[in-house]
């Protein structure tokens, strides 16, 4: 008589968590950079609705300003004392050379993760770009500028890669 048995061995076991790890390894991170493009889309929105901003004040008023509070533009957040910079949850917006509409979306970061420490920013000269400030966020930025190169700039002594958002 054969003996029948009911459930698996913990060799069958093993090999299928092996694969759910394996799996979970390669899931896990395409999924936070997903997730971390789909919030990137907050600072592109806000920054293109800033450039819109400014350009209408300086056809209003014949000049440019760094004061965001005089800008006809309504964006969620806290501004700083002197009206330079507007921290949202995500970001902290500010402009930072008013004479080529220089307005930069830098990703908050308080818990310093490297794969978040990147810029979107909008120069007159090329259009909207996205900053990589170390090689772990070198991938989200060429994810951001749907697969375009990135070319090495430096930045005083420090370099970082930036790509144009298409």
């Amino acid at each position: 008589m054969a003996i029948k048995h009911n459930g698996f061995t913990l060799i069958e076991l093993l090999v299928v968590v092996l694969i759910i790890g394996i799996l979970t390894a390669v899931a896990v991170p395409q999924y936070q950079k997903a997730v971390e493009r789909a919030r990137s889309s907050e600072a592109l929105v806000n920054v293109k609705a800033l450039v819109s901003a400014l350009k209408v004040y300086k056809m209003a008023n014949g000049t440019i300003t760094d004061d965001l509070s005089q800008l006809d533009i309504d964006l969620t957040g806290r501004l700083s004392q002197n009206n330079k910079q507007l921290a949202s949850n995500l970001f902290t917006y500010s402009i930072s050379d008013i004479t080529c509409y220089r307005i930069y979306a830098k990703r908050n970061n308080p818990q310093n993760i490297p794969s978040l420490s990147y810029t979107i920013y909008y120069r007159d000269e090329t259009g909207y770009v996205c900053h990589a400030e170390n090689p772990a966020t070198y991938s989200l930025c060429r994810s951001i500028c749907n697969g375009a190169e990135l070319s090495l700039i430096l930045v005083g002594s420090e370099s970082a890669k930036e790509c144009v958002i298409k």
